[in-house]
């Protein structure tokens, strides 16, 4: 007898090559849009406990536009990630004793949340959940 076909969520076959499949496979889902707003709330909170003074020149539309859900990201960075983080945005450099203490303590404080970081590049971190 032979097998039923499973269907992949997007309602193709396993076996299909079409490219939104192959992306599927390799990268898995999309973290749902709640669960990004979420990751985007914890983040903008982490940053501005850990660089505190630091950063109080950031307004609060301007952290808006630094902590961004992915899948509203401008960049389309990382589309599988929960946030994006721009840190050219006036958050100290990794590129210092200093800023490396403070991004260790901001990943410290993510994975606490539940989340943990990645450097896409030297001006864009990604957020993704554990």
């Amino acid at each position: 007898m032979m097998r039923k076909r499973e269907l992949h969520p997007l309602g193709h076959a396993e076996f299909c090559e079409c490219a939104e499949c192959k992306n599927l496979r390799r990268n898995g889902p999309a973290v749902p849009y709640n669960d990004q707003k979420h990751a985007v709330a914890v983040t903008k909170g982490v940053l501005r406990e850990v660089f505190g003074d630091t950063i109080d020149h950031i307004s609060d539309e301007e952290m808006d536009d630094a902590v961004v859900p992915a899948s509203d990201d401008r960049g389309q960075w990382s589309p599988r990630a929960a946030a994006i983080i721009y840190v050219e945005n006036g958050f100290p450099g990794d590129y210092t004793e200093y800023g490396m203490e403070l991004w260790q303590q901001v990943g410290a404080e993510l994975e606490d949340a539940g989340l943990y970081f990645e450097p896409v590049n030297s001006a864009v971190f990604a957020v993704y959940p554990v």
